[in-house]
């Protein structure tokens, strides 16, 4: 994932939900990616919109 401390979820079924947080021009935005599992393709969540409550970071 192209950001830093980046948190995984396995669920139940193997499948995979990352979080992680990235500056972007000094703003601290949060991303998420899913997987159908561990090793598999990693799709970004949201069309890479910053999941931040206040979206300023």
């Amino acid at each position: 994932m192209p950001f830093s401390n980046p948190a995984p979820l396995i669920k139940k079924d193997g499948s995979v939900y990352v979080f992680g947080r990235k500056n972007i021009n000094g703003i601290r935005i949060a991303q998420a990616y899913t997987a159908p599992a561990f090793n598999g393709k990693y799709i970004l969540v949201n069309a890479g919109s910053n999941m931040l409550p206040d979206k300023n970071g």
